[in-house]
């Protein structure tokens, strides 16, 4: 097992015609016999959204890196060429000295995902300033 990943072992008995609190307690059971279950629950995916959160310093290190292949990312044709240049952003994000422990550990989807929504902002806040004319808002 990998240091990194935390896997736990879950053992839930059910036992005839005995009640055990459990958040489980709405799913109907067959409670006519005694039984026994075993489930491995992986905690190295984030439980909420508050544990996937990119923070400032996170994201400019991810523009940096993208910046550095934008060239490429923008004349590459083919899929796979693409997914290469990819695989060495992703590479040099988690081999940098100072980048956080956190980003390290992202997995490639998710910086790709990360990339994606940047992007998508960037479009959203450019498409409203054509149509009204006015100045972006520059937050700090």
């Amino acid at each position: 097992m990998i240091a990194s990943q935390q896997v736990l072992l879950i053992t839930h008995h059910e036992y005839c015609n005995q009640e055990i609190p459990s958040p489980f307690d709405a799913i109907d059971v067959d409670q006519s016999s005694t039984r026994s279950t075993s489930t491995f629950v992986n905690f190295n995916t984030p439980a909420n959204k508050s544990t996937n959160r990119w923070t400032s310093s996170e994201t400019r290190i991810l523009i940096e890196d993208v910046a550095k292949q934008r060239h490429a990312l923008q004349k590459v044709k083919d899929a796979r060429e693409r997914e290469r240049i990819w695989d060495r952003i992703v590479a040099n994000i988690q081999t940098s000295n100072i980048v956080s422990l956190a980003l390290k550990e992202r997995a490639k989807a998710s910086i790709q995902q990360k990339w994606d929504e940047l992007l998508q902002k960037y479009r959203d806040v450019k498409d409203i300033i054509e149509r009204t004319g006015e100045d972006a808002v520059q937050n700090d």
